[in-house]
């Protein structure tokens, strides 16, 4: 670790705390950012999403059955 080796274990506790605490915070505000942009955009359905039915599945557009 680069902690120097005399700090004492409640202090070197207490700025990992800090860190995470740091990270989270701007983790949170990332996931908060995209989703405000994907709130924005209308959904886009994929045929290979297995919620999506279709009527005519695995039939060519030549097929004339």
């Amino acid at each position: 670790m680069t902690d120097a080796p005399n700090r004492p274990s409640t202090e070197r506790t207490l700025d990992r705390q800090n860190r995470l605490r740091e990270a989270l915070r701007e983790n949170l505000k990332r996931r908060k950012s995209q989703s405000r942009g994907r709130a924005d955009q209308p959904a886009l359905v994929s045929a290979d999403d297995p919620g999506v039915v279709q009527d005519e599945i695995g039939k060519d557009s030549d097929d004339k059955s």
